[in-house]
């Protein structure tokens, strides 16, 4: 665990800005990877997928606390949702000069997602969605649909959402960038614009996921503890 840490952390520190990974997209540019972590994530991560992320940031404020107290970052939360990277790409003057893929959620959640994006973003053009639910033999195929896709988002949970991403990467090599983005698309579906704006500002998203979801609760009375331990061991050992 030490040594996959000790990676993870090191594509933490080196995470170009969004504005960075963006701004040179051609078929020549190799496909980018970002994925980003919380103290539950970062557990399912192993050093396969670790080797074949090109970038990884921190969703969660208090991995962001932990890491900038005792490595000497600078880092800052960032996530793939509206209140940060999501709503920073979608609102770009230059998202209108591409193609935009989606898949996560399930059916009904990605059609209401895309519904929401059509409305909140008009000049976003969403050539391809479906939703994370698939057989194993369509994964074939359903990469294919993404051909003419130059940003992909991807919100099936980790690690299988980094497992298609590299599967895209394999396939489409050039020219395209990947994002994960969680329960990102269930989020939007359920309630549009998730977080209400003063419990972003105060850095207090984790109480209301915590308040509405009983899967959140669980991770944040088991599953983090069980980090923060591994977390201190890794630091001392």
């Amino acid at each position: 665990m030490k040594n996959i840490f000790n990676k993870i952390f090191k594509k933490i520190e080196m995470t170009p800005s969004l504005e960075e990974i963006t701004s040179k997209i051609s078929d020549e540019n190799k496909t980018i990877l970002s994925t980003y972590v919380n103290p539950y994530s970062i557990q399912l991560l192993d050093e396969n997928i670790i080797n074949k992320i090109d970038n990884i940031y921190v969703d969660g404020i208090t991995l962001v606390w932990l890491l900038n107290f005792t490595y000497g970052f600078k880092i800052k939360r960032s996530s793939f949702d509206l209140t940060s990277h999501a709503d920073e790409l979608f609102s770009s003057s230059y998202i209108s000069n591409y193609k935009v893929g989606l898949i996560g959620g399930t059916k009904n959640e990605i059609k209401d997602t895309v519904t929401f994006f059509n409305e909140r973003y008009p000049e976003l053009n969403i050539d391809f969605y479906h939703s994370g639910y698939f057989e194993d033999d369509d994964l074939k195929h359903l990469i294919s649909k993404f051909k003419n896709c130059d940003f992909i988002i991807c919100g099936m949970g980790t690690p299988k959402q980094e497992e298609f991403m590299i599967f895209l990467k394999q396939t489409f090599p050039y020219g395209k960038r990947v994002f994960s983005c969680g329960a990102f698309f269930s989020q939007t579906a359920s309630k549009g614009d998730y977080y209400h704006p003063l419990i972003d500002k105060l850095n207090l998203r984790w109480v209301q996921r915590h308040i509405e979801s009983s899967e959140v609760r669980r991770r944040h009375i088991i599953e983090y503890p069980k980090f923060l331990y591994k977390f201190i061991k890794n630091l001392f050992s």
